[in-house]
């Protein structure tokens, strides 16, 4: 009987590894897909059946991370790297979000930055300019957003040049190089949504567009965005405000 114990062994070995696996896959997905609540569910489950899988405790502690646990996103991470994860720009990328979430600013920049090197990934980008400009570092965050928008996804997204518009506005006062900023995205918008749909970005770029024409007194420019806006959005409060405060 042994010849055949041994190969039902083997064979109950082989499936339960490929059922891990596959779990593992199907976590990653779901993380890919903004799933994250899933992640959570489905990350606590695979490592009650395979507590030392170093993989799965790294995209549970994703999900935790972007489910807002951030405790508890650091104590998963924390056991990946106990138990032997191989470095990646997974883990670099992770490790930035959780050391910028604990208030390591310049720890969490050099683990996004060297992300985003090893990988030239959009959302890595945006992670990097949005830690350094939440921590007063504009220039660390014009270069990063920079970055995003020469991705090939980055390329056709609106958010890069916003972002960048909103900055060099708002933080540094530059003018010119806002509205430079802002026509990209304009043109970014334009070359890439339906033909005929509109986005709160889109609202947004006008409405900024309108506040640097103001800051360079020229009103009727200025005016001539927020009334832009109201034909498409006669409900946007931003641009309605504004337009009273003009003609008072």
């Amino acid at each position: 009987m042994r010849w055949i114990v041994i190969p039902l062994i083997a064979f109950t070995h082989l499936v339960l590894t490929l059922g891990l696996a596959q779990d593992v896959e199907s976590l990653r997905q779901k993380l890919e897909d903004g799933l994250y609540s899933s992640v959570v569910l489905l990350g606590s489950e695979l490592l009650n059946q395979e507590p030392d899988n170093a993989e799965a405790h790294l995209l549970y502690a994703y999900g935790l991370y972007y489910t807002g646990d951030f405790a508890n996103a650091r104590i998963e991470f924390d056991k990946a790297q106990i138990l032997k994860i191989n470095p990646s720009s997974e883990v670099k990328h992770l490790s930035g979000l959780l050391k910028a979430s604990e208030g390591d600013f310049m720890g969490a920049l050099e683990d996004l930055q060297a992300a985003f090197e090893e990988t030239q990934e959009y959302p890595i980008a945006m992670d990097w300019g949005q830690v350094a400009w939440e921590n007063n570092l504009p220039e660390k965050a014009l270069e990063s957003f920079a970055k995003a928008a020469q991705t090939p996804f980055g390329q056709t997204q609106i958010w890069p040049e916003l972002n960048r518009g909103r900055i060099f506005h708002l933080s540094l006062q530059n003018y010119e190089a806002a509205l430079e900023a802002y026509e990209n995205a304009l043109r970014i918008f334009e070359e890439n949504a339906p033909v005929g749909e509109s986005s709160p970005g889109y609202f947004e770029i006008l409405f900024r567009q309108g506040q640097v024409y103001e800051a360079q007194e020229d009103i009727e420019l200025a005016r001539s965005n927020y009334e832009l806006i109201i034909e498409i959005d006669p409900n946007y409060e931003p641009a309605l405000a504004a337009l009273e405060r003009l003609s008072q």
